[in-house]
């Protein structure tokens, strides 16, 4: 590995660190929230969810009644009723397990005759009705504003007129803001996917301009890399350069390779 090489690929570990943490986080909120997307995107793709995700959502949807018992016996033990609702988190489990009598086939069958199916990692469209409510014709504002609200509307709405105890109530609250919470990452991953295009088409540019000499000590600010010493010989600023250049912006590997390469007489270019 020579010396340009190490920086280059010590940016991309990091680059790959960021975006692992990333899809970590998105997979945590998921085991949360798979439960309300099931019903909320019921034609989602065949790999929208992974086996993982799949399997901690089981166990976590399995503790969740032990958990609403718990809650309901603390809240005897302070004096309030054991139960405030008709229905609980164990019958929101038993809705959730019945439910892959449904999408099992369903998946199973475009897992087999492929052709069934576009994009596999799609969620699915809409329920119809939030095409009615203002702008919901568009996709991130129902997935980030109206499918999150109405599932805590729901909850709240559902243990007010004592359908839902409120263990129940308490989960569709907090899972509703987990699903707000994992749509924003969702849309932030899409913006930089097309930001850094955007900065490596900028950048590229920039780099040649500074190994040649010839950028302001404005646009070297746009990159970092303002306060060159006018005293700096070409050949130093140009190897400087070759060094920034798949660092400045930061990007994945494939993305990266979109910055022209500076060859190292491009100080002497006229």
């Amino acid at each position: 590995m020579t010396e340009q090489q190490q920086p280059i690929n010590a940016s991309r570990s990091l680059q790959q660190k960021y975006e692992m943490g990333l899809r970590i986080s998105q997979g945590v909120a998921t085991i949360v929230t798979m439960p309300l997307e099931y019903a909320l995107r019921p034609f989602f793709g065949t790999r929208y969810f992974d086996p993982i995700q799949t399997l901690f959502a089981w166990a976590f949807m399995a503790f969740l009644p032990v958990f609403g018992v718990m809650a309901n016996q603390q809240m005897t033990a302070g004096g309030s009723p054991s139960s405030d609702g008709l229905l609980g988190l164990g019958t929101l489990s038993a809705i959730f397990f019945a439910s892959h009598l449904l999408h099992g086939p369903r998946t199973w069958r475009r897992m087999i005759q492929m052709e069934r199916e576009g994009h596999s990692e799609f969620e699915g469209d809409a329920l119809p009705f939030f095409a009615l409510l203002p702008h919901g014709d568009r996709f991130w504002m129902v997935r980030l504003v109206y499918e999150p609200v109405f599932v805590v509307t729901v909850g709240i709405v559902l243990h007010l007129v004592t359908i839902l105890d409120r263990p129940a109530m308490i989960y569709l609250v907090v899972a509703g803001i987990v699903l707000a919470f994992k749509n924003s990452m969702s849309w932030y991953q899409g913006w930089l996917h097309l930001r850094l295009l955007m900065d490596a088409k900028f950048a590229g540019p920039l780099m040649a301009k500074a190994a040649a000499g010839k950028a302001t000590e404005k646009e070297l600010a746009q990159v970092h890399m303002a306060g060159f010493p006018k005293s700096v010989p070409a050949e130093i600023r140009t190897a400087a350069i070759l060094e920034a250049a798949p660092r400045m912006p930061v990007l994945p590997a494939n993305i990266a390779q979109l910055i022209s390469p500076i060859e190292p007489n491009a100080a002497g270019v006229a």
